[in-house]
């Protein structure tokens, strides 16, 4: 938000931001007035967009709640080969993020559904962690990662009905929760101060297992950070 307020103030109300995916095309719209009065948000839905909220059975949520996105637009009408990796179930296309939608029809979104980590009843959101880091005058831009945990043969899942299944053999630990920070070129980012920012504007219980602070984020082609590859980062 840090960075919307300044551009906010320096150009005015002029600011549209949007959400989508490139199997579904445009989602949301935010118009320049909304922002501060609904901080957080992707704005509300585009004519003929239909978005669910569900949980891991399909079951649609209700308002307020924390699920997978769902959306149907004009571009999810054609069909799928079926080799697609895309998952389709009537006319609605799976993000993979995790979000809710407020009384007023306002999208937010927490994060990738396979990095958005449940602890002690805490939601983590990398969104909403990306965001807070950012606020770090020193960083230029932050990627949050859940890696599987270190125990032995151990698998954790998140559900998205907010609870966490762990199985296998001996001592299970939870995802690792991995914030990837690069600073502004010639500035240098302290551990402790990004895990103060966090505590002091999210709390204590949404603090990343660690912080790597790497000169250059790996991209992808949309020369966004490329989660995958942080992923597998060791």
């Amino acid at each position: 938000m840090s960075l919307k307020r300044w551009a906010l103030s320096y150009f005015g109300e002029v600011l549209y931001e949007t959400y989508g995916t490139p199997e579904a095309g445009l989602i949301t719209i935010m118009e320049p007035s909304k922002h501060l009065t609904k901080p957080g948000s992707v704005g509300e839905l585009r004519p003929r967009v239909t978005l669910r909220v569900v949980g891991d059975d399909g079951t649609e949520q209700p308002v307020g709640s924390v699920g997978e996105l769902v959306v149907r637009t004009p571009l999810t009408t054609a069909p799928y080969p079926e080799e697609s990796p895309i998952e389709v179930q009537d006319g609605f296309v799976h993000t993979g993020h995790v979000g809710r939608i407020d009384e007023d029809g306002f999208v937010y979104l927490l994060g990738r559904s396979k990095d958005v980590v449940i602890r002690d009843g805490v939601v983590i959101s990398p969104t909403q962690l990306e965001a807070a880091i950012g606020d770090h005058p020193d960083v230029l831009e932050a990627a949050v990662v859940a890696r599987p945990g270190q125990g032995p043969q151990m698998q954790a899942h998140v559900n998205l009905d907010m609870t966490m299944q762990l199985g296998g053999q001996g001592q299970p630990q939870g995802p690792q929760v991995v914030a990837f920070v690069q600073p502004h070129p010639g500035a240098a980012v302290d551990h402790a101060d990004v895990h103060n920012l966090v505590a002091n504007n999210l709390g204590a219980g949404m603090q990343p297992d660690a912080v790597r602070v790497v000169p250059n984020l790996p991209r992808n082609t949309m020369l966004k950070p490329a989660v995958v590859a942080l992923r597998q980062t060791p």
